[in-house]
């Protein structure tokens, strides 16, 4: 077993670090602490929060092709496709963002991602066209998004590399409702395309910050040979993440694709109560419990979150009024809050530099994986079986893959380690 102190090759942190094992130190081993509030992060936040809400706005995307002629089942299709060009894409997209630099993929990207949100614009009818800009936009989209969780992961302190995640990811959670709520206002006094206009115009606004940017990770041919996607995806202490991360994939896919439904189903709560709910808690732990995750250690804090996500679905299966909604939403958002920051700091730890890029495309493209097989699995279970019945599944098989994950993890720990 490797001892506290000693590093593995071409690693940036000690093997028995606790962001890798997940063990807790003593005060007296405890480095001071790094700056977390850099130049660098506070630009990083703000060009990912103009981003997000490009992205959040969005969501109004369906009523538009309905306007075009698309039915439910057409703009399912559309969704796959530009999901389906997005994992195509992975392998590619991991090698540019290590090797081409994440500034340079941030500027490229942000140009895009305003051009592609405007090429809505000009469409009339339904047709290729359309899914042709909805697989450039989603490519962007993710491409941008994977981009900035890889440049977090760099410019943060790796002693606070959990903290500085969840403190970024914020930048993620408040543009879920501002977004949408800023798309009602313009579809109130205008038009769709107002909507894409403005989302076009906070891209550029994300692009411009972008310049502010430091350059780094960019090609440096003293480093380690890049492996390439398929050996990043065989890493041994990344399979657990891998597999815990699927798990998280669908405990969070599952009610922002049905949620809907359910309350139409079951006339109980409303999808404003329960996502507000869920933001505002994930938002409040990260503010609150954030600096603490990096202290506890990474398998110290997946377990109680994924219990959080569990008991969640329970209360939905049960659920008979609002209350349970609350509930519900509160251990989301708990969950969610605390196990997105700890499994991508676990990531970043575990990659080497010269991979994070590539490394953080695998995590991104599970959520896709999951968006393309989870979804529909769950719910042809809720068309035979009901809304009950299919939550507590997804809980027992969310649940199911954390045990594996704490006995894999610490498995995969000590073979690294030898």
């Amino acid at each position: 077993m490797i001892r506290p102190g000693r590093r593995r090759t071409a690693r940036p942190e000690p093997a028995g670090s606790p962001a890798q094992t997940g063990m807790l130190t003593t005060h007296a081993d405890r480095p001071p602490l790094e700056p977390l509030f850099t130049k660098a992060f506070i630009v990083l936040w703000f060009v990912g929060f103009f981003q997000e809400v490009s992205f959040a706005v969005m969501v109004h995307l369906p009523g538009y092709l309905q306007d075009l002629g698309a039915t439910e089942a057409r703009i399912g299709l559309v969704y796959s496709t530009g999901a389906v060009v997005a994992l195509a894409l992975r392998p590619a997209m991991g090698r540019i963002i290590d090797q081409w630099g994440r500034r340079r993929v941030m500027l490229a990207g942000g140009l895009l991602l305003s051009a592609s949100s405007a090429a809505y614009i000009p469409l009339t009818t339904f047709g290729p066209a359309v899914f042709v800009v909805r697989a450039v936009h989603a490519s962007v989209e993710i491409t941008l998004f994977t981009t900035l969780l890889a440049f977090t992961a760099d410019i943060v302190p790796a002693s606070r590399r959990a903290q500085g995640l969840a403190i970024f990811g914020i930048s993620g959670l408040l543009p879920i409702g501002l977004g949408s709520v800023l798309g009602d206002v313009v579809l109130g006094t205008g038009g769709f395309d107002q909507v894409f206009a403005i989302a076009a115009a906070l891209a550029l606004v994300s692009w411009t910050l972008a310049w502010w940017l430091p350059a780094i990770a960019a090609v440096d041919p003293r480093r380690e040979r890049h492996r390439g996607f398929a050996g990043v995806v065989r890493q041994r202490d990344l399979g657990p993440v891998w597999l815990i991360t699927l798990a998280f994939a669908l405990a969070m896919t599952i009610p922002f694709t049905y949620f809907r439904t359910f309350v139409d189903a079951t006339g109980i709560g409303s999808v404003g109560l329960y996502f507000g709910v869920y933001a505002t808690a994930a938002i409040v732990v990260r503010l609150v419990a954030s600096r603490s995750v990096d202290r506890a250690g990474a398998r110290r804090v997946v377990v109680p979150s994924v219990a959080a996500i569990v008991i969640q679905f329970f209360v939905l299966a049960a659920a008979s009024g609002p209350a349970a909604i609350v509930v519900a939403g509160v251990l989301g958002g708990v969950g969610h809050g605390l196990i997105f920051p700890v499994l991508s700091a676990m990531l970043a730890n575990r990659a080497s530099p010269e991979e994070r890029g590539t490394a953080f495309a695998v995590f991104s493209g599970l959520f896709d994986v999951v968006t393309l097989v989870g979804a529909p699995v769950v719910g042809i279970l809720i068309e035979t079986a009901g809304y009950s019945t299919s939550f507590v599944s997804v809980a027992v098989v969310v649940a199911a893959c954390a045990a594996v994950f704490v006995m894999w993890d610490r498995s995969a720990q000590l073979s690294v380690g030898t």
